[in-house]
């Protein structure tokens, strides 16, 4: 799981990357960080709905306005 987190926080160059966090992330870390990202990307797909909906009731709103 270690291997993970350093894939994604991991930079694109060729060379290894290092961090001091990286010798005290524990697997017990590891599971609230994907929680947390878990409850972001489902805030993210709320937030995203909620603007279709706004986005689609102005323009109902624009065209029969202007009708």
């Amino acid at each position: 799981m270690l291997s993970l987190v350093r894939g994604m926080f991991g930079s694109v160059s060729s060379g290894r990357s290092y961090h001091p966090v990286f010798e005290k992330f524990e697997s017990e870390h590891v599971g609230k960080f994907l929680d947390q990202s878990y409850e972001e990307d489902m805030e993210r797909l709320r937030q995203n709905k909620s603007a279709r909906w706004f986005r689609f009731a102005y323009s109902c709103l624009f065209v029969l306005s202007s009708a």
